[in-house]
């Protein structure tokens, strides 16, 4: 039987994520990546880590992830939303991101941890899905109002003949 170490152990886990993984410090310097996160980049291994969010992102994005990773050490939670940016092809792509506290032996917390997965195409869906309720509801409306016009027309041409 063939035994990993911890460290095998856990670069296996972190290249065999689909989605972008990363490790950070407390001062959110980048410990590890995974390939995921170094394609959306665009940068290799030597580029990322040891670096700042600020070296890495543009500054609009730096800023959004800074907050949030200080969230996470300030709250020592889990904190779990959606953000958009553009990708490497200029295409505005959304993303499900979480990140979470990584705490020592003692309890204390160290870094964080993160995953951020391209949820573009659910987000394309549901916009998809919005604009056809809206249409449904339009058309529901119209056929309504037809409805009410052809009975009112129907009621005065009896009471046309009627009379």
């Amino acid at each position: 039987m063939v035994v990993l170490d911890s460290q095998q152990q856990q670069r296996a886990l972190l290249d065999n994520i689909p989605d972008m993984a990363w490790l950070k410090d407390r001062e959110s310097r980048y410990l590890a990546v995974n390939p995921a996160y170094l394609q959306a980049l665009g940068l290799s291994e030597d580029e990322v880590l040891g670096r700042s969010r600020a070296d890495i992102w543009p500054t609009e994005i730096a800023e959004v992830y800074l907050r949030t990773d200080h969230a996470v050490l300030r709250s020592g939670r889990r904190r779990r939303y959606e953000e958009s940016r553009f990708g490497p092809d200029g295409a505005l792509r959304w993303f499900e991101t979480i990140k979470s506290p990584i705490r020592d032996e003692r309890g204390r917390i160290i870094g964080t941890v993160g995953i951020s997965r391209d949820i573009s195409e659910r987000k394309a869906a549901e916009d998809e899905v919005a604009s056809s309720r809206a249409q449904l509801r339009e058309l529901s409306h119209y056929l309504q109002t037809v409805r009410e016009e052809e009975r009112a027309r129907i009621s005065r041409e009896l009471h046309d003949e009627l009379g």
